[in-house]
């Protein structure tokens, strides 16, 4: 068969799609990522075609000029492009579709290093969203489950609320797939140093009385998480290999030491002994955040109930909440300061015009019922208040990734001196405190490589929005 693209159909076949890709589909496992780049060349997706289906031998479905359809066996592909956005989305779907996604990801990967010149960034749909039935899935940032993986966790917080398993969301970050291979770092005994490279050290060793090397990963200040990206493109280029000595792989798990140093030795500037601490994309966001993933959380009683609530509160029938109508409102028993209403409007007034429709409303109704139920699994003692070590522990919860340091200024930011520990309305206004200075840290992070560098005009500009 040959193909041009610019001549296919602009639309795609929905029969074949409804059939071969419906919405959901439950008894299988969906593996994705969605790229989003500066610039998407419409020849890029004539290099699609002619990989997956010349060189790994996939079978057609359906193809039209923006997406196809691939399969082989009992899995499928889906990939498409939108000019418009200059976004792809890349998924595959089977009982077990990690190998897929592995070869899947590699190969879309090779393409854009090969033929794009264009920065771009890379999110991970959230696969419990999906099993909830979600159209608009929380997006994860590649970069924040490979912090994760860096930092030995596993799990990342969908809305900075619900675990989720980086080993289920995506294989590749996880290293899931090489399990078999993992070694505790403890059980290595160090003897000299033999080779340096850009992100690592090679070290003489012993593991079970047989003579290894040993990479340690270098993470220094401003490398970001590309050590850790090309550990897993060399790992998972040597997995398949035989060897009488099999590679086993240990940093990043087991207490990994990260260093220039080498082993039991110090750490660089801004990082500790779970590396660095670097910013999550999870909580509630600000004024950029979608406030649909609340609102989607919502059924259709709840909403029902907030619309009355809602037109009750609105007395002067703008359609809009104002600030010192949010701080006259009563949740329970709890009501707020002004400052505390204007933090939480400033969070969620997506058109950042002052005041809050129904939708963001409704989605800060469902936010500040979240942020309750954090709250009060962490008030053991039920005192109404959480103390710093309990605060810290909900903020981690929450899928903020500070050092305690950071975590006790910030504390201290909302802590009433008079008080044993911060009250529910505190830890509120905290956690929206926390997701606005995220948001503001994204925007200037465009590379995503966890640190930013402000002139003063920025810095100012900053503290304005924060403040």
């Amino acid at each position: 068969q040959i193909f041009v693209p610019f001549l296919l159909p602009n639309d795609r076949k929905e029969s074949h799609v409804v059939k071969y890709w419906p919405p959901f589909e439950p008894a299988l496992q969906q593996l994705g990522r969605i790229y989003r780049f500066e610039c998407l060349p419409i020849e890029f997706f004539g290099s699609i075609i002619a990989r997956f289906l010349h060189s790994l031998e996939w079978s057609l479905v359906s193809c039209w000029k923006n997406g196809l359809l691939l399969s082989k066996d009992t899995e499928r592909i889906f990939i498409g492009l939108n000019h418009t956005l200059h976004h792809m989305k890349v998924f595959v779907r089977g009982t077990d579709p990690a190998k897929t996604f592995l070869i899947l990801i590699d190969n879309i990967d090779a393409l854009i290093s090969d033929q794009l010149q264009a920065s771009f960034e890379v999110f991970i749909p959230c696969n419990h969203c999906i099993s909830e039935y979600s159209y608009d899935p929380f997006l994860f940032p590649l970069v924040e489950a490979e912090l994760a993986v860096i930092q030995s966790k596993e799990e990342v917080f969908c809305r900075g609320i619900v675990p989720v398993l980086i080993e289920s969301l995506d294989p590749e970050v996880s290293l899931s797939l090489i399990k078999k291979l993992w070694i505790h770092f403890s059980d290595i005994t160090f003897d000299r140093e033999v080779g340096e490279g850009g992100f690592s050290k090679v070290y003489k060793g012993a593991l079970n009385e047989k003579v290894v090397a040993v990479k340690i990963l270098n993470f220094y200040q401003g490398s970001g998480i590309k050590p850790f990206t090309e550990f897993r493109k060399e790992i998972h280029a040597m997995s398949p290999l035989k060897h009488p000595t099999p590679p086993g792989y240990a940093s990043g798990y087991n207490q990994p030491y990260y260093g220039s140093q080498g082993p039991n030795q110090g750490y660089p500037p801004g990082y500790g002994s779970q590396g660095p601490y670097p910013p999550n994309q999870n909580f509630g966001q600000a004024p950029q955040m979608n406030s649909q993933h609340y609102f989607n959380m919502l059924n259709q009683k709840e909403i029902q109930q907030l619309q009355s609530w809602f037109t009750a509160v609105d007395k002067d029938r703008s359609g809009k909440i104002s600030v010192q109508e949010l701080a006259g409102m009563n949740f329970g028993n709890l009501r707020f300061s002004m400052d505390t209403a204007r933090l939480l409007i400033k969070v969620f007034d997506r058109d950042q015009c002052g005041e809050i429709g129904f939708n963001e409303y409704a989605s800060l109704h469902k936010f500040i019922i979240l942020m309750h139920q954090a709250f009060q699994a962490y008030d053991r003692d039920r005192s109404g208040t959480i103390e710093l070590n309990e605060a810290q522990m909900a903020v981690q919860q929450g899928g903020f990734l500070l050092s305690p340091q950071t975590i006790s200024t910030i504390y201290k930011k909302f802590y009433n001196p008079k008080m044993k520990g911060l009250n529910l309305e505190q830890f509120m206004a905290m956690c929206a405190f926390l997701g606005m200075s995220r948001s503001q840290f994204y925007h200037l992070d465009a590379a995503r490589s966890g640190m930013v560098h402000l002139d003063m005009d920025q810095f100012i500009r900053v503290l304005a929005v924060l403040s």
